[in-house]
């Protein structure tokens, strides 16, 4: 069985790119009740006493502005293994069907350097606690992929559909298609946050997997639908929160948060680069309008229209 968690980071700015990503993990029988407690020995949640052991959380818990990235780094560390030597190669390696988007981008190079933050022996410390706890809780062949929508495709995304939550709904088609594509013969169970709020969920289930999909609930307390399938069923669960109490989707919730503020970083040193005094931006809705009027110029002598830096939604 696969145990599947997806998040998102970015939604709700006006600039940058918005992230959604899928954790997974193949598990011997039946989901986990908790992964947090069966992988307790070198993992805990954000907040209580510390201690030396990995925090895999809501990323909002984890990282906050103008800390470090220490926390989602070393997240992301244990998961893939290691960290590429820069942010092209992990762009390549988590969202390889955008990678060619991303790089089309004026502000985009790609050579940030990772690790950004942590050191080596703190790497190496966190990588070998997960893998031991891995070992002992018969989890094993942790996957991460990424969707990565830059801003043009996202405007056109919203005015084909005529809704932002188009942005959300291809994305997560994106991933489970993926996902059940690449385990066609495992039982799958997946586990999301819900999107905008809203309750039904069964055409993006239809569009993804194909088949009967048979809605079990529907109602604000959670979304669940089940794809039956020759080899093993696909088990589908919309919550509120499930960043707060799924241990594969706060890990999706860190990765695509991690991504966001790399290319964020580089969005910034490209426009500060080019107008003085520029003070960085997040993106999101109170400061992005000062900072698209204050690059709009440039923007304009450079070729780079409007709708290729803000998104209209």
């Amino acid at each position: 069985m696969w145990v599947v968690g997806i998040d998102e980071a970015g939604y709700g700015p006006n600039l940058g790119p918005f992230v959604m990503s899928a954790v997974r993990c193949r598990v011997p029988g039946p989901a986990p009740s908790c992964l947090w407690e069966r992988l307790a020995p070198a993992v805990r949640r954000a907040g209580g006493k510390r201690d030396a052991r990995l925090i895999i959380d809501d990323s909002k818990r984890v990282y906050s502005s103008g800390k470090t990235l220490a926390g989602l780094e070393r997240g992301l560390t244990a998961l893939l293994g290691s960290l590429p030597e820069t942010l092209d190669s992990l762009v390549a390696r988590l969202a390889p069907a955008d990678h060619a988007d991303v790089r089309e981008e004026i502000w985009y190079t790609g050579a940030t350097a990772l690790p950004t933050v942590t050191a080596e022996p703190e790497r190496a410390a966190c990588l070998e606690a997960f893998a031991s706890a891995c070992t002992m809780a018969e989890l094993e062949a942790w996957t991460i992929r990424s969707v990565v929508v830059c801003t043009p495709r996202f405007n056109r995304l919203i005015d084909r559909a005529g809704t932002k939550s188009m942005v959300l709904a291809d994305a997560f088609v994106r991933l489970l298609q993926e996902c059940v594509e690449t385990h066609p013969d495992d039982e799958i169970v997946v586990t999301a946050d819900k999107q905008g709020g809203r309750n039904t969920y069964h055409m993006q289930i239809q569009q993804a997997v194909g088949g009967l999909v048979r809605i079990v609930e529907e109602s604000e307390e959670q979304s669940i639908y089940e794809v039956p399938r020759e080899s093993g069923l696909v088990r589908v669960c919309f919550t509120p929160r499930a960043d707060g109490t799924n241990l594969c989707v706060a890990a999706a919730s860190m990765v695509s948060k991690y991504l966001r503020e790399l290319f964020m970083h580089e969005f910034n040193a490209f426009w500060c680069n080019k107008v003085a005094g520029l003070a960085p931006t997040a993106g999101y809705p109170g400061d992005a309008p000062r900072y698209l009027e204050a690059i709009t110029a440039q923007a304009t002598e450079l070729g780079v229209p409007r709708a290729a830096l803000w998104r209209e939604r």
